[in-house]
């Protein structure tokens, strides 16, 4: 019984597709070499054995958790293609595609494919989706591209629109972020 809860129903209830696969991502941040790499055999052994087995998965998770895995393996080009399989697989179900979307973006990020992952965080930010702009970009996922010019350029972006909003409202006299219950006038 702990084996289908730890696949069927802890798995079904997180948003990252598979325990095993938050565990490699993990890893990866804590440099953990040793269990990473027992971790990710794992972790690439169950996903693949599970593929097309009508599980309780949405199919296309599976190409997200993967992306994942090729991710930490650092194979960008592989991640790539995952993602996109994952994308149009997800089209046809809008509330997967909002609700993962962000996984699909840290996946690209954690495996260096900086014009992607920016391209999918910028059509998070104008779809519904979790990227969250104030959050989102700032995450460890995204460490590989800190220096990329097109993200730093987007960062820059969700900053400005900060700026501005921010002046916005303490114009109005709706108070500041800092500060939201103090306000001129309501």
């Amino acid at each position: 019984m702990s084996e289908l809860l730890r696949h069927d129903v802890v798995v079904h209830d997180v948003a990252v597709a598979d325990v095993d696969v938050a565990r490699i991502i993990t890893d990866r941040f804590l440099d953990a070499r040793d269990p990473l790499a027992a971790r990710l055999a794992e972790a690439r052994a169950r996903l693949e054995q599970e593929q097309g087995s009508g599980g309780v998965y949405f199919e296309a998770n599976r190409y997200l958790a993967m992306a994942f895995v090729t991710a930490v393996e650092g194979n960008t080009a592989e991640t790539e293609r995952l993602v996109r399989v994952w994308l149009r697989e997800a089209a046809h179900d809008n509330a997967e595609l909002a609700g993962l979307r962000h996984h699909a973006c840290r996946a690209l990020a954690m495996a260096a494919a900086a014009s992607a992952a920016v391209e999918c965080l910028r059509s998070g930010l104008v779809s519904p989706s979790q990227v969250i702009p104030f959050v989102e970009p700032f995450l460890p996922y995204y460490d590989s591209l800190r220096n990329d010019p097109g993200f730093v350029e987007l960062v820059a972006e969700i900053q400005g629109e900060y700026r501005e909003q921010l002046a916005e409202q303490t114009k109005n006299g709706r108070g500041t972020s800092a500060d939201p219950g103090r306000g001129k006038a309501r």
